[in-house]
């Protein structure tokens, strides 16, 4: 099971970037 992070930042750019990041590291990512 993956775990699963929340991401909160009011610049949705960033956020994605940081998304994509923990993503690429297997982790269940929420924005």
């Amino acid at each position: 099971m993956k775990n699963k992070i929340l991401v909160v930042d009011d610049e949705r750019p960033i956020a994605n970037i940081i998304k994509y990041n923990l993503e690429q590291e297997n982790f269940n990512v929420e924005t």
